[in-house]
């Protein structure tokens, strides 16, 4: 009788040390989550919302960028975490509370709420990167009160097509290089419109 009461307890200890690892999450990081999210702390939360700074569009003639990761919101304990996952280019140069795995990067302690490391672009032509983050806000009691949120972004490259340091994508006429802006819609650059804030003229011949 005690003999099986002893199996039994050993039994339910098992299943409880098995059980520590979805309790506590993931504080020291987890790959390729940023899409996924924190589910082992609960569901998404719009109180928190992740901070960064990827450029709006990427030159691949830059050799690297230097990301800061973060959130703002959150307020609910002093521990953090991330996970991020990028389509294209190099992650290297974690900082101390960092991990890299490939295309990945998470954090590997509970103790930073922010974030850095390099990035460097893919080769001109790769086309638009893809970045995944899930960030999180710790009370360090367990998963219960925990918030965390994640964002999807999309960097198109720069490409410069007629020269004029104007992205094609926000260049008007991209094919040429003494226009780019065309305020009133007329088909006729701003440069070139007599009356660039009026669609129904473009030319002033009598001056």
């Amino acid at each position: 009788m005690f003999k099986r009461r002893e199996l039994v307890l050993l039994f339910c200890s098992l299943i409880l040390l098995t059980m520590i690892p979805a309790i506590d999450g993931y504080p020291s990081g987890k790959h390729n989550s940023g899409t996924s999210g924190c589910g082992c702390h609960g569901g998404s939360s719009n109180s928190i919302t992740p901070t960064h700074n990827f450029p709006a569009e990427y030159d691949s003639s830059v050799a690297t960028y230097s990301i800061n990761i973060g959130f703002s919101g959150g307020g609910v304990g002093s521990f953090g975490g991330y996970s991020l996952q990028i389509s294209d280019g190099v992650l290297s140069n974690p900082d101390s509370n960092s991990q890299i795995s490939g295309l990945s990067i998470t954090h590997n302690s509970k103790s930073a709420t922010s974030w850095t490391f390099d990035w460097s672009p893919p080769a001109l032509g790769s086309g638009a990167v893809t970045v995944n983050i899930a960030v999180l806000n710790a009370n360090g009691a367990g998963s219960g009160g925990d918030v965390w949120n994640t964002v999807s972004v999309s960097i198109p490259e720069f490409v410069d097509t007629d020269g004029d340091g104007y992205s094609d994508q926000n260049d008007a006429f991209p094919n040429d290089p003494n226009e780019w802006e065309d305020t009133d819609g007329d088909g006729v650059g701003d440069n070139s419109d007599a009356f660039p804030n009026d669609s129904s003229e473009t030319q002033d011949t009598d001056g």
